[in-house]
């Protein structure tokens, strides 16, 4: 064997030993694939430039705006870690394109990937039969309503379902006698997925490659598959996948699409005061926070509702006009090689990943995704020559782009390894909290005022972070400073005016000046809201004070849910059912409890009040948690305060925002709404 043989084959090894470290999530893969892939690019060589294709050219525009994007964002250090999962990915690309330089070698990393996909599915349709086992056992009937339970591989059902997506197109791929139980394994995973977004991508798919490839055994194999698959699932969970088929039929797929719609509305504001080059790579949860909100008050995801609004929020005009232009290549490249059965079946998978994308935009934060589409675009170049590379490896160009990667390798280990940036964006913000959370155990008066400075100073530097303005309206409250907190929570209410905890705040504030009647309608807006906060430590003080607004406060909270008949949203049923409940009114609360979990049977409290225990265990513990039958069922609500309860949702966020725990956070706080 040649030795140009060896260091390819390794190459290709190589490439598949990388995807299936992406796929099955192991830690610090970039890191230690980053050296090699430089290496094995200098003894293969590279494409020269003057070779460069336009989806090459592309791709190097896009990685080089995901590095300019670390100079203007406003979230420096998601938009770091972006720019750095950037770099690498579009040094995979480059080295991809130098080892599937044919069709031969595309025919390797396809059943490569192929064997690692196969393994994969094993696991997932495993996981899946434990997962389903376990919502049956608890007393339910299906098991749609509960697919943020099933984890197959670590993923969240959304990402899993756009990677069943990337393993239909690979096993469409395949030829030969594997093809067709690689295709039905694709088609059951995709289907037990019960993804909206899955079923559509996955049938425009099928009907994209059916158009394009005319072969008569390929159509044959994909619609065998295709049957095959859909009698096996239909036979164990009819009621699921008919309900998945119907898009629209159920409350929570109801709400799903509004959230969607709302949110795709409300980020046109965004878009319009940066139009052009967005607020950097990762930072759409940011600045779209409190923007639409769901009626669940504590939900957060770190998700855009779909890949446009994504790319406009994030990258501006300027930024999304390259990945425009590369859909329109993947386009152009399938029409011309029709003829082509790979690079017609990569291009649809490509086209169907972008179709799942605009459903809910996850393709950006799994890995594994944008490693394996990289191998697509890579194999659309060069499947057409079966055997001779289509161009000649230029080893100066792979020193220079060498030399790119190393100098960037360099700059990252830098940043990574300092605190630097960590310190310059979160410092004000950790000394602030610290100094919160020894005010709240020594209630020393210079530590309220070092709080109430770093917060004011930490609320100015993230303008966009409104948890960040509530601790520093939390703070003032403290200190006595009630007029400039009133003016803080005026403004978070200009933007969430249903919020509870930026109610039940002005609520207390308007008690502490005296403003009764005002502070009761407020607090009880906030209650009704935010059942949590009857349990608050601050009401709990003003009941033992005042008894009188206590009662009185109660009572409004119980007149606004004895209108409980007008409300026909099963959160505001729950929430209401919730208050009745606790406040003694069991019978008016069971009917509401009932109806709301009956339209969505994903919520967690109502299963406890209304006694059932397994139901209740399985949503609060999880599949695999699920036998721990002496654990409490949470009948006892615990009390916290304003700052605890902002806490327990703020941590999700300020993870995602600025990759770092949050200070003296009680991570085993009980929630119950």
């Amino acid at each position: 064997m040649k030795e140009s043989d060896v260091t390819r084959n390794a190459a290709l090894l190589l490439t598949m030993v990388i995807m299936a470290l992406l796929l099955f999530g192991v830690k610090d893969t970039l890191v230690i694939s980053m050296p090699v892939i430089v290496i094995l690019l200098l003894v293969m060589g590279s494409v020269p430039f003057v070779k460069w294709s336009i989806a090459d050219a592309l791709l190097a525009v896009t990685t080089l705006q995901t590095i300019v994007s670390c100079c203007y964002s406003v979230t420096p250090l998601p938009t770091f870690s972006t720019a750095s999962v950037s770099v690498f990915m579009f040094a995979a690309y480059l080295f991809q394109r130098s080892a599937i330089s044919s069709g031969k070698s595309a025919g390797i990393v396809i059943h490569g990937y192929a064997v690692i996909f196969f393994v994969a599915m094993l696991l997932a349709i495993s996981t899946f039969v434990i997962y389903h086992d376990a919502v049956v056992r608890a007393g339910f009937h299906d098991t749609y309503h509960f697919r943020f339970m099933y984890r197959p591989l670590g993923y969240i059902n959304n990402m899993w379902a756009e990677i069943t997506i990337v393993i239909l197109g690979v096993s469409c791929l395949l030829a030969g006698k594997f093809r067709i139980p690689m295709m039905c394994m694709a088609f059951v995973a995709v289907l037990l997925t019960f993804s909206r977004g899955a079923y559509i991508s996955a049938m425009v798919f099928v009907v994209m490659s059916l158009l394009l490839v005319r072969k008569k055994r390929f159509v044959t194999d994909t619609l065998l598959s295709l049957a095959v698959a859909m009698v096996a699932v239909g036979a164990f969970c009819k009621s699921d996948m008919m309900t998945t088929m119907r898009m629209n039929a159920t409350t929570s797929q109801q709400k799903s699409v509004e959230w969607r719609v709302n949110k795709t509305i409300a980020s046109a504001d965004l878009i319009k005061a940066r139009p052009l080059f967005g607020y950097g790579n990762g930072s759409y949860t940011l600045v779209a926070d409190g923007t639409a909100m769901s009626e669940d008050q504590n939900t957060f995801t770190n998700m855009a509702p779909n890949i446009v609004v994504l790319l406009l929020v994030e990258k501006g005009i300027v930024g999304t006009v390259p990945y425009i232009l590369l859909t329109l290549w993947v386009l152009y490249m399938m029409w011309r090689h029709r003829r082509n059965m790979r690079i017609s079946i990569a291009g649809c998978t490509l086209v169907a990943l972008t179709v799942k994308d605009m459903t809910h935009a996850t393709m950006s934060q799994t890995g594994v995704l944008l490693f394996v589409a990289c191998s697509l675009v890579a194999l659309m170049h060069n499947a057409g020559s079966e055997e001779t590379p289509a161009y000649v490896a230029s080893r100066r160009t792979a020193g220079a782009e060498a030399i790119m990667f190393m100098a960037l390798m360099v700059v990252y280990g830098v940043v990574a390894t300092t605190n630097h940036l960590h310190d310059k964006e979160l410092s004000a913000t950790v000394k602030g909290m610290e100094a919160v959370g020894r005010y709240v155990k020594t209630h020393d008066k210079g530590d309220i005022q070092t709080a109430c400075h770093e917060l004011a100073t930490a609320s100015a530097q993230h303008p966009y972070d409104k948890s960040i303005a509530f601790l520093s309206a939390y703070a003032k409250m403290l200190y006595g400073d009630n007029k400039h907190a009133m003016d803080i929570v005026d403004k978070l209410l200009e933007q969430r005016k249903e919020y509870g905890l930026y109610l039940f705040m002005k609520g207390c504030l308007l008690y502490n000046n005296g403003m009764e009647q005002q502070a009761r309608a407020t607090m009880c807006r906030a209650i009704c809201n935010m059942p949590r906060l009857m349990h608050s430590k601050e009401l709990a003080n003003i009941a033992v004070r005042d008894s009188t607004f206590y009662q009185a406060l109660k009572t409004d909270v119980m007149t606004v849910t004895g209108h409980c008949c007008k409300v026909t949203s099963p959160i505001k049923k729950a929430n209401y059912g919730y208050i009745l409940h606790y406040w003694g009114h069991r019978d008016k609360a069971i009917p509401l409890l009932t109806d709301a979990v009956g339209n969505m049977p994903g919520l967690q409290t109502p299963w406890m009040l209304l006694g059932e225990k397994e139901k209740y265990r399985l949503l609060r513990d999880g599949v695999l948690n699920n036998d721990n039958k002496t654990a409490s069922t949470g009948n006892t609500p615990l009390t916290t305060d304003m700052l605890e309860l902002m806490l327990a949702s703020y941590l999700p966020k300020f993870e995602t925002w600025y990759c770092a725990e949050l200070p003296f956070m009680d991570k085993k706080t009980d929630n119950h709404e």
